[in-house]
């Protein structure tokens, strides 16, 4: 039976109607998809500051406006991993993530303010990083020296190394950051509704610099800029949200800050500032629909 149905649509006759019937369905797919695309570009409209109460929109950075590329990991992994055949053995037991924060943590730091990823607090040799109390190539000198002296497996070694080298060299973690589109065209559209911008970040000064040169068209949309590392201060410290409106001459109330860490859009949100705790790009459009900062314009 099922060679006899093979025969069938296998017949020239058949395949044509059978190729013609998937192109077109095929285009009918992309049309409808461009569509939908062109459609919420050209229906979300931007509500003025004199309507909305709302002179500023503050953007954090990280996995807010950009991300770490899918490829990074596999990219620092792999390699190590082809030089390190006895290391699948310890990626079965560890996250490699957690496990290099855990031996980060034997590090000896400087700050006293902790910043946070995900809600957890990040080992305090990364609030110096991020707060400029260190450079990028000191804390890398530092890393190697405590790899000298630990226990680790050197398989483990040289893993904790690749990724230190992927953290700390800052030409290597400018390029693994990609622009999030759907949050950089919602900036831009802040900016053309006349909203002040201004990006408040966790980042440090070096790779900063390099990101900044790489993508000069979304920062000229920027009125101000302030990162960590160059400030010397970090979010959540309350201090580094006055420095905010001191720099765009504002009050609280009239600030909007969208930022992706809990502990950061609390301390906002004891500031005075109106908050969207970010997610993802759809969830934040849709937090500012409800807020009543943008709308979608329906057309017959």
């Amino acid at each position: 039976m099922k060679k006899n149905l093979l025969k069938i649509m296998n017949q020239p006759i058949l395949r044509k109607k059978r190729t013609l019937f998937l192109t077109i369905f095929a285009v009918i797919a992309t049309l409808f998809l461009t569509a939908a695309t062109n459609q919420t570009d050209a229906h979300i409209e931007i509500i003025g500051p004199q309507e909305s109460g709302i002179s500023t929109i503050v953007f954090d950075l990280g996995d807010v406006l950009f991300r770490t590329s899918t490829k990074t990991s596999a990219l620092t992994i792999i390699p190590t991993i082809a030089y390190n055949p006895t290391l699948l053995y310890w990626l079965i037991q560890i996250n490699p993530k957690e496990a290099f924060f855990n031996f980060l943590e034997t590090i000896p730091a400087q700050s006293t303010q902790p910043i946070y990823n995900k809600g957890q607090k990040l080992p305090m040799i990364l609030a110096d990083w991020m707060s400029g109390l260190k450079a990028p190539i000191e804390i890398k000198e530092m890393i190697e020296q405590e790899l000298q002296n630990s226990l680790h497996p050197d398989s483990i070694k040289n893993l904790f190394s690749a990724i230190a080298n992927l953290m700390f060299i800052p030409q290597n973690l400018a390029n693994s950051q990609e622009i999030i589109l759907p949050m950089a065209k919602l900036l831009k559209k802040f900016k053309q509704a006349g909203y002040q911008i201004c990006v408040l970040s966790n980042w440090d000064a070096h790779s900063f610099e390099i990101i900044k040169n790489t993508h000069p068209k979304l920062f000229e949309l920027c009125d101000h800029i302030l990162i960590s590392g160059q400030e010397k201060i970090s979010k959540p410290n309350p201090e580094f949200y006055k420095r905010v409106l001191q720099a765009c001459n504002v009050n609280s109330t009239a600030c909007l800050f969208i930022d992706d860490e809990q502990h950061n859009i609390n301390a906002a949100c004891q500031a005075g500032f109106k908050t969207i705790h970010h997610v993802d790009a759809l969830t934040t459009n849709k937090e500012l629909i409800s807020t009543g900062l943008i709308k979608i314009c329906q057309t017959i």
